[in-house]
């Protein structure tokens, strides 16, 4: 596909691909709701009614998340607390989260809201994009856990991406698993190992 060029592996998160929303030449992207007013309103300004949503094959997933928390050393440990529970713990706080950071909370009441995760989108031809993800979020079973090899698992499908790239499509999936494999075995022995 890379040598057809009927894709384009552009390093995620890197303002090369936020800007390629903007652009005319490529039709798909990843979109998380926090997506809508980090990346799409903000490089594709004059974007309203080019858009739309649509639910992958097998419905959507949780692909990211968000934790916060207070640092041992904080030195205003209650505001700290207080500023998480009123964003992430209320009705109030929850609107502005969806509003200013398109991100949902984890507040049952604002599911159980049929109004509260539904707004028509003039980017997307006034789809409802905030039902639809409200509930897939409502519909997602369960989350595999973190783990100590998350971060590494990440590092190296970048790295994949940027060796196909360099490649120009040259490298087969076989030759690249391969790579993958040996670099995380090289950092973790121990998924090698059999119980």
């Amino acid at each position: 596909m890379k040598q057809k060029k009927t894709v384009d592996m552009l390093d995620y998160g890197s303002p090369e691909e936020a800007a390629s929303c903007g652009k005319d030449d490529h039709i798909f992207f990843e979109c998380p709701a926090w997506a809508l007013s980090q990346i799409i309103y903000k490089n594709d300004p004059d974007g309203a009614g080019r858009w739309g949503l649509m639910l992958p094959p097998g419905g959507g997933y949780a692909g990211t998340s968000a934790s916060m928390g207070v640092p041992k050393g904080a030195k205003n440990k209650e505001g700290a607390a207080a500023y998480i529970k009123f964003f992430q713990s209320t009705m109030e706080g929850g609107a502005l989260i969806r509003d200013y950071k398109s991100s949902l909370i984890p507040l049952k009441a604002a599911y159980e809201d049929p109004e509260f995760y539904s707004q028509k989108d003039p980017f997307f031809h006034d789809q409802d994009v905030w039902k639809v993800f409200a509930e897939t979020a409502k519909n997602i079973k369960g989350v595999r856990p973190l783990n100590n090899y998350d971060q590494d698992f990440e590092d190296s499908y970048a790295l994949a991406v940027k060796t196909i790239n360099a490649s120009g499509g040259d490298i087969t999936a076989d030759e690249i698993t391969k790579t993958m494999v040996e670099e995380l075995v090289n950092k973790h022995p121990e998924l090698m190992k059999e119980d």
